[in-house]
């Protein structure tokens, strides 16, 4: 079973090795669309890990300017052409050991001048466990009954859907918040990042959350119940890039050493 990739617009596995410094993070989706460890401090606070058998990059600090970016350009790509749309959701596989006061970022779009953010995924300033907020359009949404326990690994996903005003939030392939904030088509800011792990790409750094990011994707879809689970049956356990390749048997296999054949009938393999 593979991962649903309707509205897929950027997947990150972050399993580029199994340790050293990270330097740019490969877009598994096909958009080019590749992260740049950034920032002087990458060196002291990140890092790749392994853990349990799955790659991610742990940053050990809430502090420093490290970050995983790629600018978003101000004309048209894959991120600015999803400016106006309505229908989102975000993916993240991490663990959280601490967050700062001032909101720890984890993945998403925010322009580079302080602000909420216009489609990323936070934590409060709370101790543990961390309640989640969604930064959309400057706005801040408390995605409540998100709580992620320090040292503990989850698959989380934000179902955005403007249209009919709703935010939902699955834990683990389990609905545990489902919001009707105010909402409008999303809006991205003139000279905005694609981030994870700080909120800027000049200034106003020290919003990393410390701890592990393990897998990260953004689609322009809102996805069902169903995708969740799709996508969480697989992530739970493997969220790494998959292995290429792998023996694809036809539904129809012609068996010669009889006068005739059977549907799905395997032979001579």
């Amino acid at each position: 079973m593979a991962l649903v990739d309707t509205g897929l617009l950027v997947r990150y596995y972050l399993d580029e090795a199994a340790s050293g410094d990270p330097v740019t993070i490969g877009d598994a989706s096909g958009n080019n669309y590749d992260l740049t460890a950034t920032g002087a401090d990458v060196a002291a606070n990140m890092e790749y890990v392994e853990v349990s058998g799955n790659r991610g990059v742990d940053c050990s600090s809430t502090s420093g300017n490290q970050r995983l970016v790629h600018a978003i350009d101000n004309t048209s790509d894959i991120i600015r052409d999803a400016d106006g749309g309505s229908l989102f959701t975000l993916e993240v596989v991490l663990i959280v050991d601490a967050v700062t006061s001032g909101g720890s970022r984890i993945f998403g779009i925010n322009n580079r001048v302080g602000g909420i953010g216009d489609l990323i995924l936070k934590t409060t300033d709370t101790v543990s466990p961390f309640t989640m907020t969604l930064g959309y359009n400057e706005t801040d949404i408390i995605l409540t009954g998100t709580d992620l326990t320090a040292g503990t690994r989850y698959v989380v996903h934000v179902v955005i859907n403007d249209t009919a005003n709703t935010v939902k939030v699955y834990v683990n392939g389990t609905l545990t918040s489902d919001l009707i904030p105010t909402l409008a088509v999303l809006s991205i800011d003139t000279n905005s990042d694609l981030i994870a792990f700080n909120r800027e790409s000049s200034g106003f750094f020290g919003r990393s959350f410390n701890g592990t990011l393990f897998y990260a994707a953004l689609y322009n879809t809102n996805f069902s119940a169903d995708n969740v689970t799709t996508n969480y049956n697989i992530l739970t356990s493997d969220d790494d890039t998959p292995a290429a390749g792998g023996l694809t048997i036809p539904d129809w296999i012609p068996n010669t050493s009889q006068p005739f054949p059977f549907k799905n009938e395997v032979v001579g393999y």
